[in-house]
């Protein structure tokens, strides 16, 4: 049971997080946007997240509105809990939290971060990101600029030639098609 503190506190800590995910589904469900931004979109939440976990001054506002918000509404912080750590699980060193804003910082904040973090990573997976980016820069013929990317994927010899011939062939119809207005015209 989070109890009304763990309640308030999640509240503070969800808004700015629900705000950049209401943001990006936002920008998702939008019928004019094409994949590459997409991609850009979900690479900059999950930066936006790890940024949020590595700025201690973003858990320290949460928790001072917290406090605030306890203070004007005289809800009590409850103290830190005494976790016991299983002896199979843990060793010599054990860590306990003195202070409440450790343990919901770390207990909270820290792994709601991580999970966020590790939810998009495994619905967008990094090496498909890299191959739909890779295409669609290719869709758009910049497929000199980007064959590092589908390098790092595959074996890039195999990719080079793939790419060349690729751009050959697309060359190719271009040409005749070219060619065949050119001579409807005369």
């Amino acid at each position: 049971v989070l109890g009304v503190f763990g309640g308030v506190f999640a509240m503070q800590m969800l808004d700015p997080i629900l705000n950049l995910i209401l943001h990006v589904s936002t920008v998702l469900q939008s019928s004019d946007i094409n994949l590459l931004t997409a991609i850009d979109l979900v690479r900059s939440l999950k930066k936006s997240l790890e940024s949020m976990r590595n700025d201690g001054n973003g858990f320290k506002n949460i928790y001072k509105n917290t406090q605030q918000l306890c203070k004007e509404n005289c809800i009590t912080i409850p103290a830190v809990k005494k976790r016991k750590i299983s002896s199979k699980i843990a060793t010599a060193n054990q860590h306990f939290m003195f202070i409440k804003e450790d343990e919901m910082r770390v207990n909270v904040y820290y792994q709601t971060l991580d999970q966020l973090v590790a939810g998009l990573n495994l619905k967008f997976y990094q090496e498909i990101l890299k191959i739909i980016e890779f295409i669609g820069h290719l869709l758009r013929s910049e497929a000199d600029i980007n064959i590092f990317l589908l390098s790092s994927v595959y074996d890039l010899d195999a990719a080079e030639t793939e790419i060349k011939k690729f751009i050959y062939l697309n060359n190719q119809q271009t040409y005749l098609k070219v060619t065949k207005q050119i001579m409807k015209s005369g």
